[in-house]
């Protein structure tokens, strides 16, 4: 079940990003937690967290990589950011 954590900084975890995050900052962190994966915006880490069950999270990894999750890939643009659908 996915469960939401009001303020990430009172999750005692080690936190790591993706070694292929952009140096822009824009980063999603991820921590194990208790017998679940926690999500944070790493910009924002008294922010908001998700907490996933472990398979909730193999499923979304295994969806990212299998580029099911490409179309709503965010673009920067004169009008500001936008989701391609």
């Amino acid at each position: 079940m996915i469960m939401h954590i009001a303020d990430a900084s009172t999750v005692h975890a080690d936190w790591v990003k993706s070694s292929r995050s952009s140096s822009n900052g824009a980063c999603l962190e991820v921590a194990a937690v208790g017998e679940g994966i926690a999500l944070r915006n790493s910009r924002e880490p008294a922010g908001p967290a998700l907490l996933l069950t472990v398979p909730e999270f193999a499923a979304f990894a295994e969806g990212s990589k299998a580029g099911e999750f490409d179309r709503y890939y965010l673009q920067r643009g004169p009008g500001g950011i936008r989701a391609e659908a």
